[in-house]
Order: C-alpha cells, then structure tokens, then sequence
C-alpha cells in the first residue's frame, strides 16, 4: 500500500510516494533534517540565498555518509584481520 505524501524543504513542496507509514516517518525526519541545517546555513551566513543554503547541505550530508562508509570499511578490514588471525590460530593447534 503506498502513500503519497508533502515534503516540504527550504520553503517548497515537494509530492513523494513511499511505502508504508515507517517510510513516511523517516522521509519527514529527513526534511526536517534538511530544513534545519539550510535554516542554520542561513543564520550562519546572512548572505547566502536558499539555493546554497541547500548546496551546502547536501554537500555535508554526501560527506558525512562518505565518511560513514570509511569507517564501515575500517572496520571490515578489523574484522578480517581477527579472522585472519583466529584462522591462523586454529590451524596452529590442529
């Protein structure tokens, strides 16, 4: 059963369909999200307009999932090295 749904970020409306009432609740945490930091962008720099406002925050949401996936992959190659080593281990006393 789909939804279709008003999002509204920086002032404008945007039509979105999601799946299910959970989907619903993120997509609007989401906005609220977005909406915060354009609003913070332009308190922080009275002559930024709307549209760079956005910009940035876009920016700093692609670099904070980028940075994210670092991290996972940082502690992939963790988890491999204990495998790793436990495997050693193992074949050791074997």
């Amino acid at each position: 059963m789909s939804l279709n749904i008003k999002i509204v970020i920086a002032g404008v409306s945007y039509p979105i369909e999601v799946e299910d009432t959970q989907e619903e609740q993120a997509m609007r945490i989401a906005a609220q999200k977005v909406n915060d930091l354009v609003f913070k962008f332009q308190q922080d720099f009275e002559e930024i307009d709307r549209q760079k406002a956005l910009s940035m925050a876009a920016l700093l949401f692609a670099y904070n999932s980028g940075l994210s996936s670092l991290q996972d992959e940082e502690e992939r190659i963790k988890e491999l090295k204990t495998i790793k080593d436990l495997t050693k281990l193992i074949d050791k006393h074997l």
